[in-house]
Parts: structure tokens; C-alpha cells; sequence
């Protein structure tokens, strides 16, 4: 046997390791698709007219964090070019920051986890949604199904390659370098070691969180315009 047939033969993450050079892998992987080289593109303008919107899973004493999506016109790439990650922000300060960032980018939607719509004062009846909205950010609540999310992560992230190592189909998704902590956090997210289907949250999940809080916005529209088709069918929709 060659020696490289014994690379070959190697488990999936020793194999990946020592025969591609990518030590982001390892075992308990969740998101084992990722490849710096396919999935990482150094940043550039990204045209004012394509789609824009943000996805934004809330933190103060745990780390917040808002990814800025695009997605081209004939819907074959997602870039995140922008992220904003920090901890000790109240929600006030965080929609301050994310409108500024936005600046006069046109947002279609920001996308948020549903719990910033749950009353934190009894009296008030506050919510940290509406914090953002008196900032000038109206948040839309993002579908909260955790193992959809996973499974709409894994298809933007998949993409297809020859025994030899040539790419075959370029992924769905790109992130601009300058997107740090998503880049850090999503290949070192295990799996929940209680229910495997899914990420442990526990480990760093919150860039994962505002990338499918984003991702969720194509699928609930996927979700709306099936509805409607089924309703007019039926000649229940007016």
C-alpha cells in the first residue's frame, strides 16, 4: 500500500489534516463542509442595488452579533461582508451601531431571535425589540427552528469535489475575510453531546445564531409564497 493510499484511508479529519493542510477540522465537527479556501474571499463593493438585510442574535453579558448579508441577482451567492460581535452593549446601543454601520445601504429586512420579543418589565412591558425600534431598527422575528437552521447552514455551506481535489460546484455562501469571529467560531462549533442534532450551545454559537437568523428570511418567504399557492388552489386566498 502507497503512502498514499495509508492518507487516504485515514478517518475523515486526520485525512483532511494531514493530506489538505486543514486543521480546522476535527472530530464532533458540526459543519465539517467548511473550507477556508471555498467558503473565505477577500472583500470587495458589493453593488447598492443588490439585496441586503442583517441577521442579529442578541447578547450583553455573552457576546451579541449582527451579520450584514447580500445576495447577488441571480441568487448563486450569499456574501456576509460585515459583522458586528461585542459584549456590554445594552439593545439600544447595539441598534445605534448597526445603523450606523448600515449607513445608507438599503436593509430589506433585520432579522433577530424571536426571544427579543418576550416583555422584560412587567409594568413597561418592555421588550428589546422595541429598543431597537426606537433607534430607528424595526427587527423582524427569524425562524427559531434550531434544526432547520442547521440544516439551511449546511446547504449553503455545501459544495462538491473529485476524489483528485477539484472543486466541482463553488458553495452557496461566502464571507468576506474581514468577518473574524463568524470565520473563527462556525468550523469549531461540536455537536450537542445530549441531542445531535444539533450545536452544543454551550460553545461559542452566537455568529452561528445571527447566520441562521439571516438564512431564515429566504425560507419563511420559500414558506409564504408556498402557503399562498396552496390557498389560491383551494380558493381560500382573497
Amino acid at each position: 500500500q502507497s503512502y498514499w493510499d495509508t492518507l487516504n484511508s485515514l478517518p475523515e479529519s486526520m485525512r483532511r489534516a494531514m493530506l489538505e493542510g486543514d486543521w480546522d477540522v476535527f472530530a464532533g465537527q458540526v459543519f465539517s463542509e467548511w473550507r477556508r479556501d471555498l467558503h473565505v474571499c477577500e472583500p470587495w463593493r458589493i453593488p447598492a442595488d443588490w439585496l441586503h438585510w442583517v441577521g442579529i442574535d442578541y447578547g450583553y453579558s455573552s457576546p451579541m452579533c449582527a451579520l450584514w448579508f447580500a445576495r447577488s441577482p441571480d441568487k448563486e451567492r450569499i456574501y456576509i461582508y460585515r459583522e458586528l460581535y461585542g459584549t456590554g452593549w445594552r439593545a439600544a446601543e447595539q441598534a445605534k451601531r448597526i445603523k450606523a454601520l448600515s449607513g445608507n445601504e438599503r436593509m430589506k429586512a433585520y432579522m433577530a431571535d424571536p426571544s427579543m420579543w418576550q416583555r422584560r418589565h412587567e409594568t413597561t412591558g418592555d421588550r428589546l425589540a422595541d429598543e431597537y425600534e426606537r433607534e430607528g431598527v424595526v427587527l423582524y422575528s427569524a425562524n427559531n427552528d434550531r434544526a432547520a437552521g442547521l440544516n439551511w447552514v449546511r446547504e449553503v455551506l455545501n459544495w462538491k469535489a473529485l476524489p483528485t481535489g477539484r472543486v466541482m460546484k463553488q458553495p452557496h455562501l461566502q464571507v468576506f475575510s474581514t468577518c473574524v469571529n463568524l470565520i473563527r467560531t462556525l468550523p469549531a462549533l461540536p455537536y450537542d453531546p445530549h441531542y445531535v442534532e444539533d450545536v452544543d450551545t454551550e460553545a461559542e454559537d452566537h455568529a452561528y445564531d445571527a447566520l441562521r437568523y439571516g438564512l431564515s428570511i429566504e425560507r419563511q418567504q420559500e414558506q409564504k409564497t408556498i402557503k399562498v399557492t396552496v390557498m389560491r388552489k383551494r380558493g381560500e386566498w382573497r
